[in-house]
This record gives structure tokens, C-alpha cells and sequence, in this order.
């Protein structure tokens, strides 16, 4: 096409040139160049949990041609009478309502609500990490409603499509013999990568973590234009197995975490060049005491070697009992004052310290015949550089920081999990300076994303919150078992074996407690950090079920989606429990819920009173009474009319995905 074009320009009648040009653009228009692929049937997904009634679209829960459901016309006692097209015309059929699951076609409006799990808090003040067990594509249709716009890092691990079973489409695994397995995956990927590409903020950040069976394809679907077009697009080699993999003439030792970054933004922190010179991290010299800069007199925690946190800026008039103060739990408290004893102060202020953490070292530095000087013990990096795009270090080896500590952690294998290292490179990369960032990993798999969260926030001081999506699949031999025994889908002894339920939330859960089976658990992290201390955080559990939209628009699912709106209100504070009250305003939580439009006044009065709140739900069947309601509250609010705008989300959406 391009040689075409050169031609025409050659073309030196006017009139012919523009009637060629508007010909080969209509060529043009139905030509598709780059990654080219089939689209494929939409997904479907079997909802175990959702009533089989009349109206329907249903299939027997060991039929794995999903494709074709039969529509529920009838039910007469415990038979469901159904039908469905078929080359003839039309097939009928007759099932035990036990042997049918309920089936929804990706792209069918959706109406989904969370039912609690289980739970786990040992900070006050922190928001909650969550874990939803769903399909990720419903998962990410629920996060529209909640998370537009506002994540800060999305970064998954999908399925490498090895040609194992590692995965499914519609129900089947896709192995080494289906030839259109290249194809099932792509069409899987976009439909999700659609949907997450409206989570980022304007300069979030994709990370995907692919080996060399997809790499290819995946840079070419995501600079597909509806896509991540206008991104640069760079993926990092990460020596993950240095033992390798043998092939046929090769043994593959790394993998690839592919950043696509908001063209033309500097996001990525800098990292300290490893063997060049540092600097003392307190001034000295001009404008270097305590009194040029109040809010850069503070400690520096250091525990085995490492620095491990950072303290209160000091009032003033109060003053450090030693340069270096021992602290009850084994800590030393770290002050910038001088061999002289003279209190001076750090290069950087409390306030942005963190953000530079990665490039300061705890280091025993003793001057030339003199006594060693406290201040010299915290060192800054001098030279900085952008990251490499070949990462390799012991601590990036997935054997011993992936496999062998997932198994410390719940004692049972799983396939492939990342080092934690990786995680928090990744998520020290993208977030270094960004201590509140919303992190989303959709393929949630063991759970890494999480823990690598907490791991970061207690050694930066952060206040990351993570996302994190996974189903609850078995593996396929469990499965069988379960089913010999008599077991389906939706049975708890069936859902216990389940990856989310048995491995995903164990994972996160023993790793904040630090302990297994009430048990400490043994072993330190890299910074020394023991394991069984776990981690002053919170995370929710909660599982993704369906609505019957009638229920909702008729105000009788507040229940069912009082944790949605407390998950869009940033899951700050213990989720709240339904309650019998005109309105609910739920301490720190940050979002405020309007019941009983008819005690407006109080609300908004007792609302003026709860600073943290942003985000207002109002529940009114009036568009005017809502407009009116909405305009009375403060404009930096974000207000919306309940349950009108979940039922709007959900049916929109729907209609906007491939």
C-alpha cells in the first residue's frame, strides 16, 4: 500500500489523483494491518450460584459444549422444561433442575454484588488490600463502576499458553492440539485489555508478564489503536530461572515484564548505580542545621544493616538523647548530628524522603583517625540511573523467592509463582513516589501482587492499596476426583479446593498475620525482616455473585451492594454492615449512602461533620429530587443517584466491549 501511494503521488492530473486516492482509501478501510487473528465466539461462564428459573439460558453442568445453552421455558416441580435451536430447527429437552448451571455470554448485561468472605485487620489506619474471587472480565465490568480512572499500576500475569493446560476458553482447555489456541488467546486478552485500559489513570502504568510463546503477539495486540496506541511499549528480560529450561537449542533462563508507559512521561524512579561513590545523607556546611530546616530533623530506622522506616519530624525544643538511640525492638534511631554533637539536618524533608528510600544505604563509615561519626552511617547515592531492560539478580529467582516461599507460607506447591522481588521492583519502578497508589493485578494467581504490596509499604512507609482478581478454578485432576465423588461446582467441597480459597487468600493471609495454622512463621525477608511478624495492614475477602436487575431497581439489593459502594469509596475502614437507618455514613470509610431522601436535611447536616467522605450515594427514584439533592451538597462531592447509576453501568458497559 505504501508503494501505491509513492505512485500516486507521481499521478499529475488533480482530478485522477483525488479519484485514486479516494478508491484506494476505501481499500484501505476494510485492510487491517499487523496482528491479524479471529475473534472468536464470545466466552461464556457457567454461574453456579444464580437460580435456575424460567427465562434463563442454562446447560448441564457436565456438558462442556457451553456454546449452545438451552433456554428455560418452564418448570414443573424439580423438571426444568427447556429448548434450543438446532440444525433441524428446534430441539427440546427435559433436566432435573439440579443437573443444570446457569450461563451468561460475555457481553450480556451483568449485575454484580460481593458477598464477604472473610477478613483480616491489624491497622487502624490503613486501607484494605482486597481480594475478589470472580472471572476477571465480570471482575473488571464491576471495577468500571468503582475504579474508573483512578489505578495507578495494573500488572498481571496471564496464561503463558504454553500449549499445557494452563487455561480455559468456554468452559475447555485450550492445549498444544487446538490449532486455533494463538487465536482463543488473543480474543481472551483483548476483551480484558479493553476493559482495563479505562481503569488507568492518565499516567497509570500496564505491566504484563509474558515468556517468549506470546511476547510477540502481545506487542503487536496492545499497540492495536483501541488499545495502549501512543504508549511506549518496552519489555524488560527478568532472569527468572537461572538454572534455564531446556529447549531444543536453547535453555531459556528469563522471562518478560512488558511496561507500556504513557508516551512522553518520565513515571519510572531512578535507581542507585551500583559501585559508584555516595554521599553522607546529612548537610554539612552552609544552611545545613537543624534550625535552616525544621522538617528535615527526624530519625532514620535501621534494623540488621538495613534501613527499615523513618520517624517523626522532632518538635522543636526537644532534642535526641545520643546521635544513635537503641530502641526496645532492637532498632537504632538514626539522628543528623555531627562528630560535635551539633544538630544539623538530613539533604531531604519528612515529607519526601520516601520517595527516595531506594537510593539511600545504612553504612558504618569511620573517618581516618578520628572516632566514628553517627551522621556518616546513612549514605545517599551520588550517581543514579534509568532502569536496565535486563534484570538479573539472585533475588529475582522464582524457585527460591516464588515456589519454595509459597510453600513456607500455606505448605502446599504452586505452579510458577513469581519471586516477591520481581513484584516489588515492578511495583518500586512504577510507584517509588507514589506512597498511595491503587495497584490492580487481575490474574491474581497466588496472591504475589499483595504480598510484594505489603512487603513494599513496610519498608517505605507506604499506604499502597492492591486489587487483587483471581477465580477459583481446580486443577483439572481435583476436579475429576470431586466429581466421581459426586461434588460440582458451587458445592463448598468443591469451592475448597479451589485456587482463590486454598491457595490465593491462605497466601495473603498468613503473610499480614506473619504465622500458619497459628504457627510463626520462620524465616526472614531480604532485608532481614522476620516473616512471622507479618504486616501492620488489612485485607478483605470477597466473592462476586449475580443480581436480578428487577431486585435491584426495586431498592431490594442494598445488602448485595453495600460492599461495592464501599469498595468505590476506596475500602477504607472496616466494610460496613447494612443497617436500618435512613442514612449510612460509615466512620473513615469515605463514601456516605443517603436511604430516606425525606431526612435529606440531617443527612447532609450530619455529612458536613465527615471530612474524609468524597463519594455520595443517593437513593431516589426522582431525577429532579436527585439534581436538587446533588446541587445542595458541596461541589467537590462526587455524587451519585443510586441504584440508577449501577443499573446504567452495567447495561453501558456491556454494550462497549468487544
Amino acid at each position: 500500500m505504501a508503494k501505491i501511494e509513492e505512485l500516486l503521488s507521481r499521478v499529475t492530473d488533480p482530478e485522477l489523483r483525488a479519484a485514486l486516492a479516494r478508491e484506494i482509501q476505501k481499500i484501505k478501510s476494510n485492510i487491517r494491518f499487523g496482528l491479524v487473528y479471529e475473534e472468536h465466539v464470545p466466552e461464556v461462564l457457567k454461574l453456579p450460584n444464580l437460580p435456575v428459573r424460567p427465562g434463563v439460558l442454562a446447560t448441564p453442568d457436565d456438558d462442556s459444549d457451553i456454546q449452545r445453552p438451552w433456554l428455560v421455558e418452564r418448570i414443573e416441580g424439580e423438571i426444568a422444561f427447556c429448548s434450543r435451536r438446532s440444525d433441524d430447527g428446534r430441539e427440546e429437552a427435559r433436566f432435573r433442575i439440579g443437573e443444570l448451571v446457569v450461563v451468561k455470554r460475555f457481553g450480556d448485561p451483568i449485575y454484580p454484588a460481593l458477598i464477604p468472605a472473610a477478613s483480616v485487620r491489624r491497622s487502624e489506619e490503613r486501607p484494605y488490600h482486597v481480594i475478589i474471587q470472580a472471572d476477571n472480565y465480570h471482575a473488571l465490568q464491576l471495577l468500571q463502576y468503582t475504579h474508573a480512572g483512578s489505578i495507578d499500576l495494573i500488572y498481571i500475569d496471564p496464561p503463558y499458553n504454553t500449549g499445557a493446560q494452563d487455561w480455559k476458553y468456554n468452559n475447555n482447555y485450550v492445549d498444544s492440539n487446538d490449532a486455533w489456541r494463538h487465536s482463543k488467546w488473543l480474543a481472551m486478552m483483548k476483551r480484558r485489555l479493553v476493559l482495563a485500559r479505562r481503569l488507568l489513570k492518565e499516567d497509570g502504568v500496564l505491566v504484563v508478564s509474558i515468556d517468549e510463546n506470546e511476547h510477540a503477539t502481545l506487542s503487536l495486540l496492545l499497540r492495536e489503536k483501541d488499545l495502549f496506541h501512543g504508549y511506549d511499549i518496552t519489555p524488560v528480560a527478568v532472569v527468572h530461572n537461572p538454572r534455564g529450561t531446556q529447549g531444543s537449542n536453547f535453555s531459556f533462563t528469563n522471562e518478560f515484564a512488558v511496561f507500556v508507559i504513557p508516551k512522553g512521561k518520565k513515571i519510572l524512579a531512578r535507581v542507585r548505580v551500583e559501585g559508584a561513590p555516595t554521599q553522607n545523607f546529612r548537610n554539612w556546611g552552609g544552611e545545613s542545621l537543624r534550625t535552616d530546616a525544621a522538617n528535615c530533623f527526624y530519625p532514620i530506622y535501621v534494623k540488621d544493616g538495613e534501613i527499615v522506616g523513618f520517624g517523626d519530624v522532632l518538635p522543636e525544643g526537644e532534642h535526641p538523647s545520643a546521635p544513635i538511640e537503641e530502641l526496645p525492638d532492637g532498632r537504632l534511631a538514626v539522628w543528623p548530628i555531627d562528630d560535635d554533637g551539633v544538630e544539623r539536618k538530613w539533604r531531604y524533608e519528612r515529607g519526601t524522603v520516601e520517595g527516595i528510600r531506594h537510593l539511600l544505604r545504612y553504612e558504618e563509615v569511620s573517618p581516618a583517625g578520628r572516632p566514628r561519626g553517627p551522621g556518616q552511617r546513612i549514605q545517599m547515592a551520588r550517581e543514579t540511573e534509568l532502569y536496565k531492560t535486563v534484570w538479573q539478580d539472585a533475588r529475582f529467582d522464582a524457585s527460591t523467592h516464588g515456589t519454595q516461599l509459597v510453600h513456607r507460607l500455606i505448605g502446599k506447591d504452586f505452579p510458577y509463582p513469581k519471586s516477591i522481588y520481581t513484584m516489588t521492583e515492578i511495583l518500586t519502578a512504577v510507584t517509588a513516589h507514589k506512597k498511595n497508589a491503587v495497584i490492580l493485578d487481575f490474574f491474581g494467581g497466588s496472591g504475589t501482587t499483595l504480598h510484594a504490596t505489603m512487603l513494599l509499604n513496610a519498608s517505605d512507609g507506604g499506604r499502597r492499596q492492591c486489587i487483587l482478581v483471581t477465580n477459583n478454578e481446580l486443577e483439572p485432576s481435583t476436579a475429576r476426583q470431586l466429581r466421581r465423588a459426586g461434588f460440582r461446582p458451587g458445592d463448598p467441597e468443591w469451592e475448597a479446593h479451589g485456587i482463590c480459597e486454598s491457595i490465593t487468600w491462605p497466601r495473603c493471609r498468613n503473610a499480614l498475620l506473619g504465622e500458619r495454622d497459628g504457627t510463626p512463621l520462620e524465616g526472614t525477608y531480604r532485608d532481614g525482616r522476620p516473616l512471622r511478624d507479618g504486616f501492620e495492614e488489612n485485607i478483605e475477602y470477597l466473592k462476586l455473585f449475580f443480581l436480578d436487575p428487577d431486585t435491584v431497581a426495586l431498592g431490594q439489593a442494598f445488602e448485595a451492594i453495600l460492599p461495592i459502594l464501599w469498595l468505590a469509596g476506596g475500602a477504607r475502614g472496616p466494610r460496613p454492615e447494612p443497617a436500618r437507618a435512613p442514612y449510612l455514613i460509615p466512620e473513615g470509610g469515605g463514601v456516605a449512602i443517603l436511604l430516606d431522601e425525606r431526612r435529606y436535611m440531617e443527612f447532609a447536616r450530619t455529612l458536613a461533620e465527615h471530612r474524609d467522605v468524597w463519594l455520595v450515594f443517593l437513593v431516589t427514584d426522582s431525577e429532579d429530587s436527585f439534581r436538587e439533592m446533588a446541587a445542595a451538597l458541596p461541589h467537590d462531592l462526587v455524587v451519585r443517584q443510586l441504584y440508577k447509576s449501577y443499573l446504567d453501568n452495567f447495561r453501558i458497559n456491556t454494550h462497549q466491549t468487544p
